[in-house]
Parts: C-alpha cells; structure tokens; sequence
C-alpha cells in the first residue's frame, strides 16, 4: 500500500466509527423514550382499570343496597303528639290571635280532658271579653274564683261584671271579697264605686266610709263621697270631702271642678261657708230672702254666755222695750197660768185669748251644739207680726250668733236657722 493511502485510512475509518457511534446513541435514546411511553401507557390502563372497577363495585354495591331496601318494609311515620291539656293550650295560644274561634274548640277540648285546668279557663275568658261575650266571660270567672278564691280572681271577676254593666251584682261580689281578705281594702274602695254606678248612695258611703278609716291616703275615696253628699245636699259635708280630695290629688281636675262647683253655691262669712237656701242671696255678713221680707246675719263674739249672747241680739232686732226682763216675766207667767187653766178642764173658749208677745229658749242638738231664743209680737199669726230667732253656736273658742228677722211666724224662724246651720261648713 503507499503512503498517501495509509495516511487516509485512520480518518475515514475514524469517522465511521463516530457515525455508528452517533447512531447508536440515538437509537438508545429512541429505544429509552419508548420504554417511558410504555410505562406511562402501562400506569394509566392499570389507573382506569382500577377506576372501573371501583365503579363497577360501587355501582353492585348500590343495587345490593336498593334490593335490600326494596325487600324492607317502609316505616311508619311518628306518631302523632297525644292531646294533653298542656299541648291543647299550647296549641290554642299559637292560632288565638289568627283565629279565636279555633282557639275556643281547643281549650274546650283541654277543658273536657280536664275541668280544673285554669289556665286554659283564664284564656278562654280572655278570648269572650275580647268577643264581647261577656256571660260567658263571667262564666269563667266565677269558675276560676270558686276554685282559688284569690283576690286576684275577684278582681277579674269584679271587673267582667263591670264592663256588663252589671253594677249591683259587681259591687256585692267586690264587698264579699273584702270580707274574705279584709287586708285588701281596695275591694271596699271599687264596691262603693259601683254602689254609687248603680246608684244606691247608702251601701256606696258605707263602704267609702269603712274604706277611708282603713286607708285614709286614696283621695278618690274623699272624691266619691263628696259626689254623693252633694248629690245628698249635704253641702258641707261634700265641700270638706272635696277639699280633701283636692288635698290628695292635687292635678285633679274632677276634684277642682267640684270645688268650684260647691263653692259657688256656698257664702264665706267670718271664716266660714255658708251654704244658701233657695231663694236666699248674699249680703255682708249674712243674706236675705227678698220675697219672704227675711234677713239672716252673722257676728262672732269672742267671748260671753251663748244664751245671754243670743237673747241681746234677739231684743236689738224687736222693738224696743217690748222685751225687758220685767215684761219677759210676767209673759212667761201669763203663759204658764194659761197652761194650767188648761190642765183644770177648762174649755179653749173660755181661756183667755191675749195677743200675749212670744219668748222661747231651747237647745239644738249637735254637733255642733246651739242656743236658740226666740221673740214673737204675737204667738199666733196676725197683721204687723214680727219676728226674731237667735242661734249662739260655741265653737273652737269663738261664739257665732246666727240672726234671722222677718215679718212672719216664730216658728219660721227657728226652722229656718236651725235647717241653715247643718249648711254651715265649720273651720278645722
């Protein structure tokens, strides 16, 4: 072989060898590549079926189950709650507002399980009042209050019978249930209410009068006896109920207007209210009766005897020297002769008939307690006859002398003052 060819040998042989080295590389990578494709392809069927079949067991599973269900008998559904009492009333009070009368069958029904189920009573009774089915409120009332006989069952009982109108009935069940809890007062405050409602004044102060000697704070009681007493025309008596009511409930209307009302009728005098009679008017110091030509007038004296007192004022309003105390002898004697003629037998004809001027004292039961004397021109009536009483009332140191003066019988007089002084409202 020659050179040249030697020298170019190595090379190309070197380069086949790199050739067939490069493709044997590549051959590796291709064969390795594959073998990771085949792996992959291998981990996924196995993952899908492994997926399947837990499909398949889930899908077995799920009819095994619905075939056992299906061999199962259903269940019953729960029972229903019983009907107790408690679940009627519980149940009446959920539907009461929607639908009374709905509520009405239940408690009934609690009530047949159970008649001395009270509270389904006192909701029942609440459901007639809201009705206006009053009976049959009170019905129930009575049911309840016989059964506890609380106050506060009376009280709603009272109450019920109230709202009826039923005014008498509720003031005697509010007067029993003072006599059975006579620490309650206020049951002798609402009886003598709903006495005065039904109008039978005698049973209403009774029961105001008991009510204040208990609790003498509650000027409504003074308020209601002061209606009555006005209505009674006992003016003093109402004023002074008045005023203590005014005391008491000092932003009362009611009790203002009665004030008001009573003292326009009254006359202040010497600290004093007077209450007028029809007909008469007021004056200074006293008041007047025009049609009947009478005068009434009132002075106050801080000291003396009553009686002296009363027949001073009486002379001052007579003529003069008609009334000495010679001549007021010697008339009482005239008189007592005259009386004992008449005890002899003696026939009224043949006694004596002297236009004799008249003189009387007597005393006038209290309180407050009085002396009246009394001067005529003439005890029996007769043209120009003249008149004087004179009531000396001793009270809280003072002595007021009532004064009446008319052209008219003695006996006027002392009727006339005596009637006028339980008009009189006297300070305290």
């Amino acid at each position: 072989m020659s050179p040249s060819t030697t020298n170019t040998s190595p090379t190309a042989a070197g380069v086949f060898n790199m050739g067939a080295s490069v493709v044997t590389l590549a051959d590796i990578k291709l064969k390795e590549s594959s073998v990771q494709r085949n792996k992959l392809l291998k981990i996924f069927v196995s993952g899908l079926c492994l997926f399947m079949g837990l499909v398949m067991l889930f899908n077995l599973t799920l009819a095994h189950a619905q075939e056992r269900k299906a061999d199962r008998p259903a269940l019953a559904p729960p029972p229903p709650a019983p009907k107790t009492p408690e679940n009627l009333l519980k149940e009446a009070t959920s539907i009461r507002n929607q639908h009374p009368e709905g509520a009405i069958q239940l408690l009934l029904m609690a009530l047949a399980l159970r008649p001395d189920f009270l509270p389904a009573r006192r909701q029942l009774a609440a459901i007639y009042e809201g009705q206006n089915k009053l009976d049959m409120a009170i019905g129930e009332h009575e049911a309840i209050t016989r059964a506890t006989g609380s106050p506060e069952s009376h009280a709603d009982l009272v109450a019920a019978m109230e709202k009826a109108g039923f005014f008498v009935m509720a003031a005697e069940t509010a007067s029993r249930a003072y006599a059975r809890h006579p620490n309650n007062p206020l049951m002798l405050l609402k009886a003598g209410e709903l006495f005065l409602k039904a109008g039978d004044d005698n049973n209403a102060a009774n029961s105001l009068q008991e009510f204040i000697k208990r609790d003498p704070r509650q000027g409504k009681a003074f308020l209601l006896l002061g209606e009555i007493q006005e209505r009674a025309g006992r003016f003093p008596e109402a004023l002074r109920a008045y005023l203590k009511a005014g005391e008491l409930l000092k932003d009362s209307r009611e009790a203002t207007e009665a004030l008001q009302r009573l003292r326009a009728r009254a006359r202040e005098v010497e600290k004093l209210w007077l209450f007028l009679p029809d007909g008469w008017t007021p004056e200074k110091n006293g008041m007047s009766n025009i049609s009947q030509n009478q005068r009434i007038s009132i002075t106050v004296s801080a000291k003396g005897n009553p009686e002296a007192l009363a027949l001073q004022a009486a002379r001052e309003l007579m003529p003069r020297g008609l009334f000495t105390d010679e001549l007021l002898k010697s008339y009482d004697s005239m008189k007592k002769m005259k009386a004992e003629m008449a005890a002899s037998g003696m026939a009224a004809k043949d006694l004596p008939d002297l236009p004799l001027p008249f003189f009387s004292k007597k005393s006038i039961a209290g309180p407050p307690a009085a002396h009246m004397v009394t001067l005529a021109t003439s005890q029996r009536p007769q043209i120009g006859l003249e008149s004087a009483s004179v009531a000396a009332v001793s009270y809280e140191g003072r002595i007021y002398l009532f004064a009446w003066r008319g052209y008219a019988p003695y006996n006027q007089g002392e009727e006339t003052l005596a009637a006028m002084l339980k008009q009189v409202l006297w300070p305290r």
